[in-house]
C-alpha cells in the first residue's frame, strides 16, 4: 500500500510502521518489569508492619502486666483481713512483715502502731481505728 518514492511526511506513519510499533509495545507492557522491584517490599510496607507489630507488642504487654498481682494492693489487703478477723474472733491476730515489722489487731479494731514498705510506698497502721493508710 505505500507508494514507491514517496517518503511519509512526519506525523504519518505507514500502517505497516504503525501495526510493528503497536505490535512491540504491548510486547513490552506484557512483560514483567524488573526495574520497578516487583519482587520485593517497599520501605513504607515494611515500617508500616514494624509499626503495627511494635503498637501490637506493647498492648499485649500492658495487658499481660495488668494480670499480675501488684505489691502495693497487698499489703492493705492483709491488714484488713487480719483486723476483721480479731474483730470477729475476739482474739488479737499479728501480722509479720519482716522480723523487725509486726502489727497485731485487737478484739475492738486497735492496733500496734507500724510502718511497712511494701515496694512502691509507705503504709502506716493507725493505732487507735486499725486502718492502713498509705503515705
Amino acid at each position: 500500500m505505500r507508494m514507491r518514492g514517496v517518503k511519509p511526511r512526519l506525523g504519518q506513519l505507514s500502517s505497516e510502521t504503525t501495526g510493528a510499533r503497536l505490535e512491540a509495545a504491548d510486547r513490552r507492557a506484557a512483560a514483567p518489569c524488573r526495574a520497578t522491584g516487583s519482587g520485593g517490599f517497599t520501605l513504607v510496607e515494611l515500617l508500616v508492619t514494624l509499626a503495627i507489630l511494635g503498637i501490637t507488642i506493647a498492648m499485649v504487654g500492658l495487658s499481660v502486666a495488668a494480670l499480675e498481682p501488684r505489691p502495693e494492693a497487698e499489703v492493705p489487703r492483709r491488714l484488713a483481713e487480719a483486723r476483721v478477723t480479731a474483730i470477729r474472733t475476739g482474739a488479737p491476730t499479728t501480722l509479720e512483715f519482716t522480723a523487725a515489722v509486726r502489727v497485731t489487731f485487737h478484739a475492738d479494731g486497735s492496733a500496734t502502731p507500724a510502718r511497712i514498705w511494701d515496694g512502691a510506698a509507705y503504709w502506716r497502721v493507725d493505732p487507735w481505728t486499725g486502718e492502713a493508710r498509705r503515705e
